[in-house]
């Protein structure tokens, strides 16, 4: 093994290899290929950088130093290379499974502010929750008007107020 390469390199690959294992393994959701994709988009320019600025460095230290012959430590970058190379193609094969399994792929690099970048994504066939939804069934409910269930509540108890230390104004009388 010609070891010219930083580890964080090889967890990457091994990050992209279970991403991949559990994307086979999960053929009904969305997540796992989108998961994989945005790794494989990340880890393309991770390999450029590591190969950058490893490749001279560990050159001088193993084959310079005779612990490893050129023509291995050659093949190690030709390999990683031709992985690097290859990632684009299965960007391209993984995105059109991420349509298949539901997934929006013009939606999954954008960013949650409107400009380009990776952010959130929302597979087809998820809307949007409502939040405010949940208040509106507990006001109709209460059988109040009242959209905030605690000002209801409140008002039903003789009022709100200040109910600390300086005591209440109406109902109970929660000082000391």
């Amino acid at each position: 093994m010609v070891d010219w390469l930083p580890r964080s390199y090889a967890f990457m690959e091994a990050w992209c290899l279970v991403l991949f294992l559990w994307a086979i393994h999960d053929k009904a959701s969305a997540e796992p290929v989108s998961m994989l994709l945005i790794s494989l988009c990340m880890g393309i320019f991770f390999d450029i950088v590591h190969m950058w600025l490893s490749f001279g460095s560990s050159y001088k230290y193993l084959v310079d130093s005779g612990t490893v012959s050129s023509s291995l430590f050659y093949f190690a970058v030709t390999m990683a290379v031709i992985a690097l190379l290859l990632k684009p193609v299965y960007i391209v094969f993984l995105s059109s499974e991420y349509g298949k399994r539901g997934g929006d792929v013009s939606s999954l690099f954008k960013s949650p502010v409107g400009g380009a970048g990776i952010g959130t994504f929302m597979p087809q066939g998820q809307a949007y929750q409502n939040l405010d939804a949940h208040n509106d069934d507990r006001a109709s409910m209460l059988g109040t008007g009242v959209k905030d269930p605690n000002s209801a509540f409140g008002a039903q108890m003789g009022g709100g107020g200040n109910m600390g230390m300086g005591g209440g104004h109406g109902g109970g009388h929660y000082g000391y």
